[in-house]
């Protein structure tokens, strides 16, 4: 089995306002060029917050699992406590 090479907790990654309020848990990650941090619901791009990954990964760990996660590529889940779903982004 391959090693993930973890996130550097530093790296700057947006994420939506209901995920940086903690009021929702990220249930969708994308990562296509930058990375995106989402709690699934609709949101205008200028409502992103720029957050080190680090204050996520204290929220949860399972994050970590996606840092192999290619660009162009996604991963999303039903709830928090569900598995991730990884798939490719398409035009």
């Amino acid at each position: 089995m391959k090693k993930i090479t973890p996130f550097n907790p530093a790296l700057g990654v947006y994420c939506c306002p209901h995920v940086f309020a903690n009021t929702s848990a990220i249930q969708l990650v994308i990562h296509d060029d930058d990375w995106q941090f989402l709690c699934g619901e609709p949101h205008e791009d200028e409502q992103c917050h720029l957050v080190g990954i680090g204050h996520l990964l204290e929220r949860d760990a399972s994050l970590q699992q996606l840092a192999a996660l290619g660009n162009g590529c996604g991963a999303m889940r039903i709830h928090a406590q569900a598995d991730w779903e990884l798939f490719t982004i398409t035009d």
